[in-house]
């Protein structure tokens, strides 16, 4: 495919994001309206909402592309599958029509440059992929990490409707289960990443060297950011659902594991 083709094809995922994302406000605007919810308040409801059934979706189609390909390195480092390129470009136009909307949130400051350099590289990243259709096998593993964003979201969603006050118990459980899926769709996934993408390299060199230096650089280089990026917001989570726990959890609390990890 060509790059005005990609384009064409992102511009139309990016379109039913917006969709979803006005459907969402349009929703929550009904819901909250007689709050009179300002600005600000209304794209969180939004962006809570329309999350809900997103990133199911998501992990859907990155779990899909695992299981697709994978049979071989070829598969792994130089191709893509359907299904990873379905995920990427949910991915990228999600992100691309969120990146605005961020900076209208009430997000620290700090949390926004996380964010934004998060969203940055990644579009970058899976950009690079689908436009060069290689490690779609290897995006698909990355995007499995966003099993955490769902109970992420579920946090945000007990905030917003102020059940982690009216059900500490769901809240309780939804922290351990958050914690427990960061250490197995972050820190191990991503650990088994690099250990695959290693392996690879140094057992099937002939393949590897079908990706170009920039690739070769780049990949791992976002990987080891994200990485990075996730071991800083587990100690974040390990805290709060220590908290949550022992039922002394805090609205501060719930915005300090609100480091969004999409």
């Amino acid at each position: 495919m060509t790059a005005m083709q990609h384009l064409s094809d992102c511009g139309r995922y990016c379109a039913v994001m917006a969709g979803g994302f006005a459907g969402g406000f349009a929703v929550t605007w009904g819901l909250f309206c007689r709050n009179r919810p300002t600005l600000v308040k209304q794209l969180q409801y939004m962006d809570v909402l329309f999350s809900v059934p997103y990133y199911p979706v998501l992990v859907g189609a990155a779990i899909s592309s695992v299981f697709e390909n994978g049979n071989t390195a070829t598969e792994r480092m130089v191709s893509m599958g359907g299904s990873a390129e379905t995920f990427l470009y949910l991915y990228i136009s999600k992100q691309l029509v969120h990146l605005p909307v961020q900076f209208f949130t009430e997000e620290k400051r700090s949390t926004l440059i996380q964010m934004t350099v998060h969203h940055i590289i990644s579009i970058v990243g899976y950009s690079s992929a689908i436009y060069g259709g290689k490690m779609g096998w290897y995006a698909g593993l990355a995007g499995c990490c966003e099993v955490t964003t769902i109970f992420l979201n579920n946090l945000f969603l007990f905030k917003e409707f102020g059940w982690h006050k009216s059900k500490p118990r769901l809240t309780a459980v939804n922290g351990i289960t958050l914690w427990l899926s960061f250490i197995f769709f972050r820190l191990v996934l991503f650990s088994y990443w690099f250990w695959r993408y290693i392996k690879d390299v140094l057992e099937f060199p002939d393949v590897y060297n079908k990706l170009m230096f920039g690739e070769k650089l780049f990949y791992p280089l976002i990987m080891a950011v994200l990485f990075g990026l996730s071991l800083f917001w587990f100690t974040r989570i390990t805290q709060g659902m220590l908290k949550a726990i022992k039922g002394t959890a805090t609205e501060a609390d719930l915005d300090n594991r609100g480091e969004k990890a999409d």
